[in-house]
C-alpha cells in the first residue's frame, strides 16, 4: 500500500492509487478542503484530527476510519459518508463542527464518544443496519428528533445524556437492551417502549420531562419498575394504567387502587390482608415485572398477615425525614423484623422497636450502613434470645466486624447447640460475643469451600445476597490464574502496603484480592461485581496495566481509585477517585494526602524496576469526590477503555478518565517530562 503525503493531501484533484492515510498524518494541520482519492481504503488514527477542514465527502472506497480520525475538527461542517464502512469508531468525530449526519449506508456499529460533544448536530438519520449505539455517542448534543433504526439491538450507557433539545425517540422493534443512563438528562416527554426489549438498567430514563411511559404487556425481564421513571409521570402496562405519586411514594393501580411502595419503601402502605398481597404479585407477575419493594418479597403470606405495624411507625417515620439508599432502608427493615419490630409478642415488639427508635434518634444506629452490615442476614424472622442477646450486647457488637451481627444471627442455633456446660445435664449458656468469636474461628462456616473460595465467600457475603454473584468472582479468578500475569503490576509488593501508623494509609490490592470485587459497595460507587463499573472491576483482575488502591481510616476503607499504567509511554492515570459518602469533609484533604503518598510510593517502586520511568500520573475529574480540592490542568492522558473488559452478557462502562471535565495532575517528575517531549509519542499527551 502506498502512503500519502502532505504536498500530495492539499491538492484540489483526486490523488490516483493512494490506499492509506496513516495514523497523525494530518493531525493540527491548517487543511480546510480535500477531495479523497477513489482508491482510498483506509484513514488512520488522529487522521485529521483538529485540523481546520470545511468540509469531508468520504468515497465508496474507504472500509475503514480509525479512532479520532476527525475529532475536534470544529470547522467541519458538511460530513457524506461512502457505503462500505460497517463500523464508526470511538470518538471518529467528537467535538466537530457538523450539523447533520446520515450515518453509512452499511453500518452496523456506533462507537463510543462518536459524535459526542458535536454542538451543532442537530439531526441524525440512521441506516437502518445499525446494530448498536455506543456509550455517549451522542451526548451533549443539540439533536430534536430520533428515529431508531429497524436494525437496532443496544443502546449502552449514556448514549444521549444530556441532548437537552430531544423531546422524541421513536423505539424500533427488534431492541433488547438500553443501558444505564442512556437518555438521562434530555427533554422526552413520551415513551412508547417495544416488545423485543429484555433490559432497562437503572436511571434509563431519569429525567422531569418525562410525563408518559408504554410498556406492551408481553415485555420481558424488565428488573425494577423504579429504573423506568424519574419525577410525576404516567406508566401504562397493556390496557392498565399505573400512576405514580411521588409525594406519597406509591403507584397505584388506577382501577384497583392496591399500593404497591416505590422507590423509598414504606411499611405503612404494606397490605396486612393476603389477597391484596396476592392481587398485586399476581399482577405484576403477569406482566413479568418484579415487585420494587424487595423487601416484601422476602415474607412468606403468613408472615405479611401477621405483621404489627402500630408500634413500628414512630421508627419509620424517623427514616423517611432523610433521603437513604433503597438498599440501605430494606437491609435496616430486615434487620428489625429479625429482632422482632412486627412480633406478635407485644412485649417483645415493644422492646425491640423502642430501642430502634432510641438508637435512630441518638444517632447511633447508622442507616448508611445498614446494607454493609445486615445484606447478609438471612430473612428469617424472630429469636428472641438473640434479640435480647444483641440488644444487651449492642456496644460491643458495635466494636466488631461489619458482618459480624449478619454472621452470629445467621449461626446463632448451630452457636448455641455448642455453648452448654461440660457438667451433669450438659445446661445451656447464655450467649457471649467471645464465644461465638471463639466458635467462628473453631468452626469453619465454609467448610466445602478451599481457603481462596473461603476469602471470596466471606467477602461476597458482605453485600451480596446472589449466589451466581459469588460464581462470577469465581470464575474471575481462575480466569485470571489461567493468564499467568503477575498479582500487582510492581514485583516488590512490600512496598505497596503502607506501614504508617497514622489514621489514613494506603493499600495496592493484589489482583487476586477478594476486596477487588466489592470496593463500590465500600465507597458507594459503581465498582462492584452488581454495578454499571463491573467493566473495571474485571480490569483490575484481568488486566496486568490496571490495579486497585484503597485508603484506609483506622483499618476501615474510605475511598478507592483504580490505576491504569501506559508501560510503553510512561503514564498513569487514575480513573477516579471514589470516597464513601459517610466521610466527614474536614477528612477528604487527608485523603488526598494519602492517595499523593501512595503514588509516590507506586511510581519510586515501579521505576526502580523498569527501564520506562513513570514520569506522570494524573486522576480523571469526572464524579471525582476529591475535585474541590484539585487544579484542572491542561492535560489528558489517555486512558484505557474499561468497556473491552465487559465480558459477554454484561453491560460496560468506558470510565471516567476521559471526560469533559478533564484530568489534574496527582505526581509529576518534570525533568523526565522535559526529556519525554523529545520523543515522537508525544503525540499520545
Amino acid at each position: 500500500m502506498k502512503l500519502m503525503n502532505l504536498k500530495e493531501l492539499i491538492t484540489e484533484s483526486a490523488i490516483d492509487n493512494n490506499e492509506v492515510i496513516e495514523d497523525n498524518a494530518y493531525c493540527n494541520s491548517k487543511i480546510k478542503s480535500i477531495k479523497l482519492s477513489n482508491n482510498l481504503k483506509k484513514i488512520g488514527n488522529n487522521a485529521f484530527k483538529k485540523s481546520n477542514l470545511l468540509q469531508i465527502e468520504i468515497p465508496d472506497s474507504v472500509t475503514e476510519i480509525g479512532e479520532s480520525a476527525f475529532s475536534s475538527c470544529r470547522d467541519l461542517k458538511e460530513l457524506i459518508f461512502g457505503d462500505n464502512i460497517e463500523i464508526l469508531p470511538n470518538a471518529c468525530f467528537t467535538y466537530s463542527g457538523i450539523e447533520s449526519l446520515k450515518t453509512p449506508k452499511n453500518c452496523k456499529h456506533i462507537g463510543n464518544y462518536a459524535f459526542s460533544f458535536c454542538n451543532n448536530l442537530k439531526e441524525v438519520i440512521f441506516d437502518e443496519k445499525v446494530e448498536v449505539i455506543g456509550s455517549y455517542c451522542f451526548e451533549r448534543t443539540q439533536i430534536e428528533s430520533i428515529q431508531l433504526p429497524k436494525a437496532l439491538k443496544v443502546i449502552e450507557y449514556g448514549a444521549f445524556e444530556n441532548c437537552t433539545q430531544l423531546t422524541e425517540v421513536k423505539f424500533n422493534d427488534g431492541l433488547e437492551k438500553i443501558n444505564n443512563f442512556a437518555f438521562i438528562g434530555t427533554g422526552i416527554k413520551k415513551i412508547r417502549l417495544p416488545k423485543t426489549l429484555k433490559n432497562i438498567y437503572e436511571n434509563s430514563f431519569s429525567f422531569p420531562a418525562l410525563k408518559e411511559i408504554t410498556l406492551p404487556s408481553e415485555i420481558l425481564n424488565i428488573p425494577v419498575l423504579t429504573n423506568l421513571y424519574y419525577g410525576n409521570a404516567n406508566i401504562y402496562i397493556g390496557d392498565n394504567e399505573i400512576t405514580i405519586k411521588t409525594c406519597e411514594n406509591k403507584y397505584e393501580f388506577k382501577n384497583n387502587c392496591y399500593p404497591i411502595v416505590s422507590e423509598t419503601p414504606i411499611l405503612d402502605y404494606i397490605a396486612t390482608q393476603s389477597n391484596k398481597y396476592n392481587y398485586i404479585t399476581e399482577k405484576l407477575s403477569s406482566y413479568n415485572l418484579t415487585m420494587p419493594f424487595k423487601f416484601a418479597e422476602m415474607l412468606s403470606e403468613n408472615e405479611l398477615n401477621r405483621l404489627q405495624l402500630d408500634k413500628f411507625k414512630r421508627v419509620h417515620n424517623l427514616i423517611l425525614e432523610e433521603a437513604y439508599l433503597e438498599e440501605d432502608i430494606i437491609a435496616f427493615y430486615k434487620f428489625a423484623y429479625n429482632l422482632g419490630a412486627f412480633s406478635e409478642n407485644k412485649e417483645l415488639r415493644i422492646e425491640v422497636c423502642n430501642f430502634l427508635k432510641d438508637k435512630l434518634t441518638r444517632g447511633d444506629l447508622n442507616i448508611d450502613e445498614m446494607h454493609i452490615k445486615f445484606n447478609a442476614m438471612k430473612c428469617a424472622g424472630e429469636n428472641e434470645e438473640f434479640t435480647k442477646f444483641y440488644i444487651h450486647n449492642y456496644l460491643a457488637f458495635n466494636k466488631e466486624d461489619k458482618d459480624f451481627i449478619a454472621i452470629c444471627y445467621n449461626n446463632f442455633e448451630r452457636v448455641q447447640a455448642h455453648n452448654t456446660s461440660n457438667k451433669g445435664e450438659q445446661r445451656q449458656k447464655k450467649p457471649t460475643i467471645q464465644f461465638c468469636k471463639k466458635f467462628f474461628e473453631e468452626f469453619n462456616i465454609f467448610e466445602h469451600f478451599d481457603e481462596k473460595e473461603k476469602e471470596i465467600a466471606t467477602e461476597i457475603a458482605k453485600f451480596f445476597v446472589n449466589a451466581n454473584t459469588y460464581k462470577i468472582a469465581v470464575n474471575m479468578i481462575k480466569e485470571f490464574n489461567n493468564l499467568n500475569i503477575d498479582k500487582s503490576i510492581v514485583k516488590n509488593t512490600e512496598n505497596l502496603v503502607d506501614n504508617n501508623n497514622s489514621e489514613f494509609t494506603f493499600e495496592w490490592l493484589n489482583k487476586d484480592d477478594a476486596r477487588n470485587f466489592t470496593l463500590g459497595k465500600y465507597c458507594n460507587c459503581c465498582s462492584h461485581l452488581e454495578g454499571a463499573g463491573y467493566s473495571i472491576v474485571r480490569a483490575s483482575v484481568l488486566s496486568p496495566d490496571v490495579q486497585n488502591l484503597i485508603i484506609k481510616q483506622n483499618g476501615n476503607i474510605v475511598a478507592k481509585s483504580t490505576l491504569y499504567v501506559n508501560r510503553k509511554l510512561g503514564y498513569a492515570v487514575y480513573n477516579n477517585i471514589e470516597v464513601a459518602k459517610n466521610v466527614e469533609e474536614r477528612y477528604k484533604k487527608q485523603i488526598l494526602d494519602t492517595y499523593i503518598r501512595a503514588t509516590q510510593q507506586f511510581v519510586n517502586t515501579y521505576n526502580e524496576e523498569n527501564d520506562i520511568k513513570i514520569v506522570t500520573v494524573t486522576t480523571g475529574l469526572h464524579v471525582n469526590k476529591l475535585a474541590k480540592y484539585l487544579k484542572k490542568d491542561n492535560i489528558m492522558l489517555h486512558c484505557i477503555d474499561y468497556t473491552k473488559f465487559a465480558g459477554d452478557g454484561f453491560s460496560g462502562y468506558a470510565g471516567d478518565a476521559m471526560r469533559n471535565e478533564g484530568q489534574a495532575y496527582i505526581y509529576q517528575d518534570k525533568e523526565l517530562m522535559k526529556s519525554l517531549k523529545t520523543k515522537k509519542s508525544e503525540k499520545e499527551f
